[in-house]
């Protein structure tokens, strides 16, 4: 790559012979008997729970980010951010009508820098508004994913809970939960737990896994 400067509205220049193209990814879980309607993404690190499904552990297929990105980026580390874009291995219909009602924005260092639907993110590979977005080390940013519509979660987590014959007593068992999750507590945490293991047993179910990627030019660890 050719040096190039480029100088940034708050005064600072990156030289980008140092920069490679590059992406950070990161994962996130809409589960069957879940009732979080927003998702944080970049807000665990590897070896941290999945966002959206406690019950499971990020691993190297879930994200390439050592730490949680409420701490930045590691030490010597910058990103250059133009573009990015969501990749969702089941892009059944219903599940494209739950992200045409969800939005994603990006937020770095506490400010917005983009707001598309879910969708646009599935299907294009869009540009950022005020592309390129310059994040550093220690900064903070993530990903915010909401859900506009609730019947549109409605009927994609009932899609991932398929069908089985025990499917009335599972639904009253996810009222308990419901109000359950109303409740503080270890102890109530517990309960919970407990009814959702007992409802994956009498009727198998699946979660649907989504991952963002945000691209552009990275340098990482430049001694």
């Amino acid at each position: 790559m050719s040096t190039k400067n480029t100088a940034f509205p708050d005064g600072t220049t990156v030289q980008l012979v140092d920069f490679v193209r590059d992406n950070l990814r990161s994962a996130f879980a809409v589960t069957p008997y879940g009732t979080e309607d927003r998702w944080e993404v970049f807000s665990n690190g590897r070896s941290q729970a999945l966002e959206g499904d406690k019950s499971r552990y990020m691993t190297r297929a879930h994200t390439n980010i050592p730490r949680s990105g409420d701490s930045g980026l590691p030490k010597d580390w910058e990103m250059l951010i133009d573009s990015w874009k969501a990749i969702c291995p089941n892009m059944s219909q219903v599940v494209l009508d739950w992200a045409s009602e969800t939005s994603a924005c990006l937020i770095y260092n506490g400010k917005s820098y983009g707001d598309r639907t879910l969708l646009e993110l599935l299907l294009d590979h869009p540009v950022l508004d005020t592309h390129p977005v310059h994040i550093r080390e220690n900064l903070s940013y993530g990903v915010h994913i909401d859900t506009c519509k609730p019947a549109a979660l409605k009927a994609l987590r009932n899609s991932l809970r398929g069908d089985s014959q025990n499917k009335a007593i599972v639904d009253e068992l996810d009222i308990l939960a419901q109000l359950g999750d109303q409740g503080p507590g270890p102890v109530t945490n517990v309960i919970v737990h407990g009814i959702r293991k007992v409802q994956q047993k009498l009727q198998p179910s699946q979660s649907l896994t989504c991952w963002i990627s945000l691209e552009g030019l990275m340098k990482r660890c430049v001694v």
